[in-house]
């Protein structure tokens, strides 16, 4: 999945910034150089802030990439997925923002596929 604000009148205003809303145990965020960020949620900085807990308040710092580890090893639709992960581009004015996950197929079919079709047959023969 690709989002992206082109460079131009709308670069200028705009940017794309992905961040872990607080207490989401599953969202890690990362900034540019790769450190894991304890805050990156721009609501909760901006009620703290509102509130005026001066001391308790804390600079929220902007992540360039998050990744989300609940989806990671879940088997739904056919497919056992990974975790999301996110990263956002600044070039020139513009953002690009790149998602991906990565779903492998799972190959093995259903027992219930051949058990029911064989109690059905197993239930008539009597």
């Amino acid at each position: 999945i690709t989002l992206s604000i082109p460079s131009g009148t709308w670069g200028t205003v705009m940017s794309l910034v992905p961040y872990c809303q607080v207490r989401d145990p599953y969202c890690v965020a990362f900034n540019a150089e790769g450190k894991v960020l304890a805050s990156t949620d721009p609501i909760e900085y901006a009620k703290n802030f509102n509130e005026g807990a001066v001391g308790n308040y804390y600079y929220t710092e902007w992540a360039t990439r998050i990744e989300y580890n609940k989806t990671e090893g879940v088997s739904a639709k056919g497919f056992t997925w990974s975790k999301w992960s996110c990263q956002v581009d600044h070039d020139k004015g513009g953002s690009i923002m790149r998602c991906q996950i990565t779903g492998t197929r799972n190959t093995q079919r259903p027992r219930s596929l051949y058990l029911t079709p064989a109690a059905v047959f197993v239930v008539l023969g009597f």
